[in-house]
C-alpha cells in the first residue's frame, strides 16, 4: 500500500515523528519488542503529563497576582467571589489553578455561597447530589441560607447533617421529599432557623397524595420568626408568640378542599395567638372562601404589612382589627379557578368609611395597567403607601367604584387618576348631608379628558355642525363647543367647592389622548401648549392655580 504508510518511512527502527524522543528513550525502545512498546510508552506518557501539570501549577503560582498577594489576602478576595456553574455544573473558580483550588477548598465563605447556587442538585449534573453534600460539608459550622427549587427524599437527606447551622431554608418539596422533611422537622428541628419557606414542587415523584398535620414545636425551633407554608394542616400553636412573619401559599397537591377549609379554621386560631405578627400574606385560589363561621374579631396590633391575593377578601377583613398605619395590599388578578365579578366590593370591607386605610389617606394614585385590563388604586398617608388595590377591569377605563372610594377619603389633598376629568368634576361637586363637598381638602387634581367617550356634547354639536352646513359626523366634533362645555363643567366645580368652603384647587393637570387632535373641527390648535392657554382664558379668575395640559400615556 502507498499513501499513508509512505509518510512514515524511516531510516531506522522509528518513523519520522520521533523527532522529540531523547537518546535515552531511543535506546530503551530499541530493546523492546512490539508488544512492550505500547505499555512502556503509556507509562512514560502518564509520567510526563504529571510533570507538565506540576510545571503548569508552578507557572500559575508564579503569576503576579499570586506572588504579590499573600494567601490570607487571596482567601479574603475569594470570600467575596460569586460561584458560577456555567461549565456543565463545574465551579469555574476551582479550575483556574492549583493554588486557587487549594485556597478555595479552605474558604468556608466561598462554599456557603456555593451551596446557595445548587437550586436543583438532582439536575445540575449526574453527581449533583454528592457534590452538593460535599459542598455542605466544606461550609463547616458557618450559618447557611439555602434555597432549593426541588427537594426529593434524596436531596433532603443531605440537609440533615448541617441542620444545626441552617438559619434560612426555602424549599420546594416533591411528595416523597414532603414526607421525609415533615418527619425530620418534627423529630429533630433546626435550632438556629429564623426563616422557613416551604412550597410544593410541580415535578412528579413517588409519595403520598396527602400528608398529616405538620407540627412545629418551640423546643425544636426556638428562633423561628418567619414562616411560609402551603395552606394545609399546620400546627404552630407553640411558637405563635414568636412569629413575626406568616405567609400562606397555594397548595398544589397535598390537601383537598375539605382539608383547606379545616386549615383556614386553624389559621384563624393561629392568628388569634400571634399578637407580635408584623407581616401576614395569603396567596391562594378563590375556591377557598376567606370566611369563618364565628363573628369574633382578631386583633393584630403589631401588623405592619397585610397582603392578600384572592377575589373575596371583604369578609376576612371584617374579622381583623389592624393598625391604621398597616400597609394593605389586595389583589384579585392572580387568583385562579374563579371568574371575578365581585370587583372592589369583594376586596374591601362593605363599609368603606370605616376602613382607616381609606379615611386616613392624603394622596391617591389610580392607574391603568396591561392594555387597560387591570387597574391599580394606591393610597398614601404622609408619603407612605397604606393601601394598594389591584383588580381586573371589564370596561375600557377605570371602574366607577374607584370614584366611590374618593367619597370616603376626607383628608385627600392630591388625586392622580386615569378617569374622565368630567366625571371627576361632577363627583367633586357633590354635597354630603353635612353640607361639605367630596374631598374638601383637595388641592391637586390629575385626570384624563375623555369627553369623546360620552354623549355630553352630542346635541349641541349636532346643531352647531348643521349651522356650518357640515352635517353631523360621529367621528368629528366641533372643537370650540366641546372645549367650552368642558371648561364650564370645571368652572362650575370650582365655584361649587368655593361656596362650600372647600380648599382651593392649586394645581390641575389635564391629560388628553393623542387621538383627540384629529377628533375635532377647530380653527385653533389642540396641541397641549395652545390648549392650555385656551382653557385658562375660559376658566378665567375662577381658577387661580397652576394648569398643565399634556398628552396621556398608558402602560
Amino acid at each position: 500500500m502507498t499513501g499513508l504508510f509512505d509518510a512514515y518511512q524511516a531510516d531506522g527502527p522509528f518513523p519520522a515523528f520521533d523527532a522529540h524522543l531523547t537518546a535515552e528513550d531511543r535506546s530503551h525502545l530499541a530493546g523492546l519488542d512490539s508488544r512492550q512498546v505500547q505499555r512502556w510508552t503509556r507509562m512514560r506518557i502518564r509520567e510526563l503529563m504529571n510533570r507538565v501539570r506540576s510545571l503548569s501549577s508552578v507557572c500559575n503560582a508564579a503569576a503576579p497576582m499570586n506572588c504579590t498577594l499573600p494567601p490570607d489576602v487571596l482567601l479574603e478576595v475569594f470570600s467575596h467571589l460569586e460561584p458560577s456553574f456555567e461549565r456543565c455544573g463545574q465551579l469555574n473558580a476551582l479550575h483556574v489553578c492549583r493554588l486557587w483550588r487549594h485556597l478555595l477548598l479552605r474558604s468556608t465563605s466561598f462554599w456557603v455561597k456555593a451551596v446557595g447556587k445548587f437550586r436543583d442538585p438532582d439536575r445540575i449534573r449526574p453527581d449533583g447530589v454528592p457534590l452538593f453534600q460535599s459542598s455542605l460539608q466544606r461550609t463547616r459550622n458557618s450559618p447557611l441560607i439555602l434555597t432549593l427549587d426541588y427537594v426529593n427524599s434524596k436531596v433532603a437527606r443531605t440537609l440533615v447533617p448541617c441542620a444545626s447551622h441552617i438559619v434560612s431554608l426555602t424549599i420546594a418539596l416533591s411528595p416523597g421529599g414532603l414526607e421525609f422533611v415533615h418527619a425530620w422537622l418534627e423529630r429533630e428541628g433546626l435550632p438556629l432557623l429564623e426563616n422557613l419557606a416551604i412550597s410544593h414542587s410541580p415535578r412528579t415523584d413517588d409519595g403520598p397524595s396527602s400528608h398529616p398535620k405538620l407540627v412545629l414545636r418551640r423546643a425544636r425551633f426556638p428562633r423561628l420568626r418567619s414562616l411560609q407554608y402551603p395552606i394545609s394542616p399546620l400546627d404552630v400553636s407553640s411558637i405563635t408568640d414568636q412569629l413575626r412573619e406568616l405567609a400562606l401559599t397555594e397548595c398544589n397537591y397535598t390537601c383537598n378542599f375539605s382539608q383547606a377549609e379545616d386549615a383556614f379554621s386553624l389559621l384563624m386560631l393561629t392568628l388569634e395567638r400571634c399578637p407580635g405578627l408584623e407581616s401576614f400574606r395569603i396567596h391562594i385560589s378563590s375556591y377557598l372562601r376567606l370566611q369563618t363561621a364565628d363573628n369574633r374579631t382578631i386583633s393584630l396590633p403589631a401588623l405592619r404589612q397585610l397582603r392578600i391575593q384572592h377575589s373575596h377578601t371583604s369578609d376576612f377583613l371584617m374579622h381583623l382589627a389592624i393598625p391604621d398605619a398597616c400597609a394593605v395590599e389586595l389583589d384579585n388578578t392572580t387568583t385562579s379557578g374563579y371568574s371575578n365579578t365581585a370587583g372592589l366590593h369583594g376586596l374591601l370591607p362593605r363599609n368603606f368609611a370605616a376602613f382607616p386605610q381609606l379615611t386616613a389617606a392624603d394622596r391617591v394614585r389610580a392607574r391603568l395597567l396591561e392594555r387597560r385590563t387591570r387597574g391599580r388604586f394606591e393610597a398614601y398617608a404622609h408619603g407612605t403607601k397604606i393601601l394598594s388595590l389591584e383588580c381586573h377591569l371589564f370596561k375600557s377605563y377605570m371602574p366607577r367604584e374607584f370614584r366611590h372610594l374618593l367619597r370616603c377619603m376626607p383628608r385627600l389633598r392630591s388625586v392622580e387618576i386615569d378617569d374622565d376629568a368630567w366625571n371627576i368634576s361632577l363627583m367633586l361637586s357633590d354635597v354630603f348631608e353635612s353640607g361639605s363637598r367630596v374631598c374638601p381638602e383637595l388641592e391637586e387634581l390629575d385626570a384624563l379628558w375623555l369627553c369623546h367617550n360620552h354623549g355630553l356634547f352630542e346635541e349641541v354639536e349636532t346643531r352647531q355642525l348643521a349651522s356650518m352646513n357640515l352635517g353631523y359626523n360621529s367621528e368629528c366634533r366641533c372643537g370650540p363647543i366641546v372645549l367650552e362645555a368642558f371648561c364650564a363643567s370645571i368652572r362650575r366645580m370650582l365655584l361649587d367647592r368655593a361656596a362650600a368652603g372647600s380648599a382651593r384647587l392649586k394645581k390641575l393637570h389635564v391629560r388628553i389622548p393623542v387621538a383627540i387632535v384629529s377628533l375635532y373641527i377647530d380653527k385653533e390648535s389642540w396641541q397641549p401648549p395652545v390648549l392650555r392657554e385656551r382653557m385658562l382664558a375660559q376658566l378665567g379668575s375662577d381658577f387661580g392655580g397652576e394648569l398643565a395640559v399634556s398628552f396621556a400615556g398608558f402602560q
